[in-house]
């Protein structure tokens, strides 16, 4: 990531709080917070997860696992713009 991504980064960040006029928009976005850490959290668990389980996998399990990880790899490439 370079500095030009984290400034633009910053300066969205700055923009939109700029505009908090109470007390309630605080708190969403204190609660939109919340819930982005719960989930980089979550994720990252699932990731350790299935980290663990791929390397106990037999190596014609994890052909299949790999096959079928492409597979949706490429299908979500093809959805995307």
């Amino acid at each position: 990531m370079s500095i030009d991504a984290i400034s633009n980064v910053v300066n969205a960040i700055s923009s939109a709080l700029s505009s908090v006029k109470g007390l309630g928009d605080v708190l969403v976005y204190v609660g939109v917070a919340v819930l982005l850490v719960i989930g980089i959290i979550g994720l990252t668990l699932l990731s350790i997860r299935l980290l663990k389980n791929v390397l106990r996998l037999s190596p014609t399990s994890f052909i299949v696992f790999i096959t079928v990880f492409a597979a949706i790899l490429v299908v979500i490439g093809a959805l995307l713009p």
